[in-house]
């Protein structure tokens, strides 16, 4: 979740399945809370009906925004499904793993798949 709006992506059996941009994100406050439940309910039963598929297990949240006091609960319950915080992880040069605040999760993301693609075999 960013400042002015939010990804949602769904990744169904392994694969990449879904992905939507809503125009709602953390400056909008606590009110982008039921902005985003309705949106969130439209794209989970566009998604169910097209991919033939049920509702996600559960919902990860990451960036800036959602620590917004209150966001995770008030999805969990308009969704009717549980909600989390992402917190990314990267090892560091020693090889241990560090706990990266989920404003970094496309920077940690990317680093993460560019590091796996330079990995020899």
């Amino acid at each position: 979740m960013g400042y002015d709006s939010s990804d949602f992506i769904i990744i169904n059996e392994g694969r990449l399945s879904w992905v939507r941009n809503f125009a709602h994100g953390a400056s909008s406050g606590i009110q982008v809370v039921h902005q985003l439940i309705t949106g969130l309910n439209e794209e989970l039963e566009a998604f169910r009906l097209q991919e033939m598929a049920g509702r996600p297990e559960r919902l990860l949240i990451t960036g800036g925004g959602s620590e917004l006091a209150g966001l995770p609960e008030g999805l969990e319950e308009g969704l009717g499904l549980p909600v989390e915080i992402g917190y990314p992880m990267l090892k560091d040069e020693r090889g241990v793993p560090q706990t990266l605040a989920p404003q970094y999760s496309m920077a940690a993301g990317l680093a993460w798949e560019r590091f796996v693609d330079e990995l020899p075999g």
